[in-house]
């Protein structure tokens, strides 16, 4: 079902972040050396709001096509570039980079939980039941792994 995607979406984004959160500074070390440690910070705070984000695109298509309604979320992302466009302009001159990061990490946020919004307004359901995977999201993710890892095709 609708909710039941939009919840493993979000579940599936915050994994990965916390996956590239973890492996961060390492994998920069390797692959391009100490003197770039410094976007290691810059991708954590950029995290959070990329999670966020993962809803966008997903309520976009929704929207599009189960309710017929492509312009609401579209615009969704307009309020999103110019919240970017307002705030790098606020924030970069004192934080540089960092400033840029928090920027587009806040504009993702904002984007992000506009859409889990008007989803949820559309659904007819709390932000929580978007947003919060259940037990039975969990035990789905759960028997579908297994199932991968030992070769058989789970019924999804």
């Amino acid at each position: 079902n609708s909710l039941a995607a939009f919840r493993l979406s979000l579940f599936a984004a915050g994994l990965s972040a916390l996956f590239l959160a973890l492996l961060a500074w390492p994998t920069v070390h390797i692959a391009l050396g100490d003197g770039y440690g410094q976007t290691v910070p810059m991708l954590w705070i950029m995290l959070p709001g990329m999670v966020i984000y993962s809803l966008v695109p997903l309520s976009i298509s929704y929207f599009w096509h189960a309710e017929s309604r492509g312009m609401q979320p579209n615009i969704i992302v307009g309020i999103a570039v110019f919240v970017d466009a307002f705030l790098l302009f606020l924030l970069v001159r004192p934080l540089g980079a960092y400033g840029a990061a928090t920027a587009a990490s806040i504009a993702y946020l904002v984007s992000g939980f506009m859409a889990a919004r008007l989803t949820s307004s559309v659904l007819g359901c709390r932000m929580i039941d978007l947003l919060v995977p259940t037990q039975s999201d969990l035990q789905r993710v759960a028997i579908v792994l297994r199932s991968r890892m030992c070769g058989a095709r789970a019924v999804d």
